[in-house]
Formats: structure tokens, C-alpha cells, sequence
């Protein structure tokens, strides 16, 4: 079995320039956990969760983070209470950060030819929870998840 025969090929990917928010929104609405970031087709990058995670450190207490956006303005505001200028520097800098700013630059990735057995190696071998598919250009053909090789091994 091959890459190309697992790989999700509809891929949601998002721009260098991206807001952070609006990755976190797409990680709720198609229920995912990372997307490639991609310019001209190319992958420069992937975003995940825990690059999301790892980037609200900008807050002085870090903020722990659940599936809703609404939910670090919630919990700013029960760590601030009446502090609403802080709150409101807090939420400026999470609105400010970008993708290009918290993702995970050169991506590792392999070709629609790969066999099945060498993916798992790749994924186990980086400790990556997913990998990109890219063709002999080196474009984004898809991505293969760990829900993805479940599935090929069942």
C-alpha cells in the first residue's frame, strides 16, 4: 500500500499570513489538529495544536487552552476580572500572532510512492502525529494522519 492511497487528498492548508485565530477555528469546524501551511502549493510549514499551545506563553500565567477560541477570553477574564485593559492587551497579542509566527517550519513530507510501512517509520522515527504528501515537485498532494494508518491497517 502506498502513500497516495491513504492520504487525505481534499487537504485544508492556510497561509503564512493567516491569523492564529482563524486556524483555530478551522481546527473546531473540520475537527482536526494541525493543517500544512503552504505558499504557491508548497508546504513551508505545518500548525498544530500544540504549536498554538506552545505560543500562548505571550501571557504572563500561562493560559490553558481547550477547542474554543471563546474560551481563552473567558479565561483571561476570570484571571484578570476586572483588570480590562490588561484582558484587552492579552487578547491584541493572541489577535496579532500570525501562522508563520507559531508554526513548525520545514515540514517533513513524502511522496505519493511511499510505501505504507516506510510512513509509519517517517512518523514514528520524528514523533510527528501526522506527514505530508508531496509529488516529485514538491507540491502538497495531501496529508496522512495516525487516524489515517488506523484505517489502512484495519
Amino acid at each position: 500500500m502506498k502513500a497516495k492511497d491513504i492520504m487525505t487528498k481534499r487537504v485544508v492548508t492556510v497561509s503564512p499570513d493567516e491569523n492564529v485565530l482563524k486556524v483555530i477555528k478551522l481546527f473546531v469546524k473540520h475537527k482536526i489538529s494541525g493543517v500544512p501551511v503552504v505558499k504557491n502549493n508548497k508546504p513551508v510549514g505545518i500548525v498544530t495544536e500544540s504549536d498554538i499551545i506552545r505560543s500562548l506563553n505571550v501571557f504572563e500565567n500561562k493560559i490553558v487552552f481547550t477547542n474554543s477560541p471563546l474560551f481563552v477570553l473567558i479565561a483571561a477574564g476570570v484571571k484578570y476580572k476586572n483588570k480590562s485593559k490588561q484582558l484587552e492587551k492579552e487578547m491584541k497579542a493572541l489577535e496579532g500572532l500570525k501562522v508563520k509566527d507559531v508554526m513548525t517550519k520545514n515540514p517533513i513530507a513524502v511522496t505519493q510512492e511511499a510505501d505504507l510501512f516506510d510512513v509509519i517509520k517517517v512518523m514514528s522515527k520524528n514523533n510527528i502525529n501526522r506527514v505530508l504528501v508531496v509529488d516529485s515537485k514538491k507540491k502538497l498532494k495531501g496529508i496522512i494522519a495516525r487516524e489515517d494508518i488506523i484505517r489502512a491497517l484495519a
